[in-house]
């Protein structure tokens, strides 16, 4: 099996059992770099972890290299719709 299939099936298994970490180490090997399925998959742990700014710049990359990629967008517009989200009643009383 290839190496790098074989990286991204443990990290996927890792994400999928709730094991962040691991699966960011594991994404975090060189020869992962600009792998489109590994940006994604660090892109879902960070949206996980609620780091708004470290998924959207995964997903950002993406978008950029696979302009097709609807879940790329999705991930990315619900983002932004966190990131832009105003209570008025908070700031107003």
């Amino acid at each position: 099996m290839n190496v790098k299939l074989k990286l991204l099936d443990e990290a996927e298994e890792a994400y999928i059992n709730g094991d962040l970490e691991k699966a960011l180490v594991i994404l975090d090997d060189q020869r992962l770099n600009n792998n489109l399925k590994a940006l994604f998959i660090k892109g879902e742990i960070y949206y996980k972890m609620q780091r708004w700014g470290d998924a959207l710049n995964f997903f950002l990359i993406c978008i950029e290299k696979d302009p097709s990629n609807m879940n790329t967008a999705t991930y990315i517009e619900m983002i932004k719709n966190i990131l832009d989200f105003r209570n008025t009643d908070l700031l107003n009383p």
